[in-house]
């Protein structure tokens, strides 16, 4: 079907995706009107003569989608039609369906779009003639925030889900009315490409967003009341093992009394036992200086004893020389005596004889017998005593 732009508004900007049923721009049209066409397949640009500059009209030749990057473009045998996807019910609707080209497309997000398009004149509206990615485009477009931009929306897709990862207009109907649009109006001419239009209520967009933001608080309340109940249960955990802590310091604390008093005793005592030590260390070394000293007495009182038995042994010694002399003196005094009393009879006698000759002989016999009885005797070798040194 064709459809003009006094159907839609004519103001603002017109934002279609896909070159199917482009309308015609009336000659009333303000200068202000901005009206952008994306569409990959440029045989159909040709064909319908976009492929040249029109006044307020701007082309880009890619496919819109859910992401960017490069796609198949199927082109099928039905005219007009062509998709990046594979047609699932379509295929039983039409049995003699099939591709008849293929052609690598450039592929653009819908907020790489409006990135690239800049600041659009108000009031927008959004054509939809995307064989197949009508509910990605819509989903791309609620997920980036940008879908509550257009004041309205026109979609013309199955009421099946006539291609892979499709929905159906009911699906798609629910959505954006979920998302604060109102349905405008339908075509349902052709019953399995029926196309509805979509206004924006905004008070239908301030209650749904009102309800997202309900359920957003509802869920960081609960959220809140999970880590809440974790924190209550992480809080009676420290709590209680602080608790716990506290007695244990407490339990520390009389020990470490405890064992500083009984250090304190084992301190005393062994400051005690060390002054003992010093004390008889003290008295150790006083007995040991007196016993070195009597040790030294005794050395030095034996050494004495010892000279005084070597001096008594000479003593004695001496003793007997002298007594022996004594003796043999008393022998010569003897001897003496005797020699006297015969040099008087001798005296005697020379009355008659020669005295000379009788003094002259008795003093021959009296030297003769002095020298015999004057030798002296042999010393007698004493034996050291016991413990005199050699």
């Amino acid at each position: 079907m064709s459809q003009s732009l006094e159907k839609t508004p004519i103001t603002g900007t017109i934002i279609q995706v896909g070159a199917t049923e482009f309308p015609d721009i009336p000659s009333s049209a303000p200068p202000t009107l901005k009206i952008i066409l994306v569409e990959p397949d440029e045989n159909l640009l040709r064909t319908l003569g976009l492929d040249r500059d029109r006044p307020g009209l701007t082309v880009i030749k890619a496919a819109l989608s859910d992401q960017d990057g490069t796609q198949d473009l199927k082109v099928f045998n039905l005219p007009g039609l062509s998709s990046l996807h594979r047609p699932e019910v379509l295929q039983e609707l039409y049995p003699g369906l099939r591709v008849i080209r293929r052609a690598p497309t450039a592929v653009i997000c819908p907020a790489t779009l409006f990135a690239d398009l800049g600041e659009l004149p108000a009031p927008r509206t959004l054509v939809l003639r995307t064989t197949g990615s009508e509910s990605r485009v819509i989903d791309s477009l609620q997920d980036a925030g940008l879908l509550t931009r257009f004041s309205r929306i026109d979609i013309r897709t199955g009421t099946e889900p006539l291609f892979e990862g499709s929905k159906t207009m009911a699906a798609i109907a629910d959505q954006l009315i979920g998302a604060g649009f109102q349905l405008a109006g339908q075509d349902n001419s052709d019953s399995d490409w029926p196309t509805w239009s979509f206004g924006l209520d905004p008070q239908a967009v301030e209650i749904a967003a009102l309800k997202r933001d309900l359920t957003a608080a509802r869920a960081r309340e609960a959220e809140l009341g999970e880590k809440l109940a974790t924190l209550e249960a992480t809080h009676k955990e420290v709590t209680d093992k602080a608790n716990w802590r506290l007695k244990r310091i407490k339990e520390l604390e009389i020990e470490q009394a405890a064992l500083v008093a009984a250090h304190k005793e084992i301190t005393d005592k062994a400051g005690w036992q060390q002054k003992r030590i010093e004390e008889l260390q003290t008295a150790e070394d006083t007995g040991q200086r007196e016993r070195d000293k009597a040790l030294t007495d005794l050395s030095l009182a034996l050494r004495m004893q010892t000279l005084s038995a070597n001096d008594l042994d000479e003593l004695r010694h001496s003793y007997a020389r002298l007594q022996e002399q004594k003796e043999r003196q008393d022998i010569l005094i003897s001897q003496l005596v005797m020699r006297l009393e015969e040099a008087s009879g001798y005296l005697q006698a020379a009355t008659v004889q020669d005295p000379s000759a009788v003094v002259s002989d008795f003093l021959e016999q009296a030297s003769e017998a002095v020298k015999v009885k004057s030798k002296p005797a042999k010393k007698a070798k004493s034996k050291p005593k016991a413990g005199a040194k050699k």
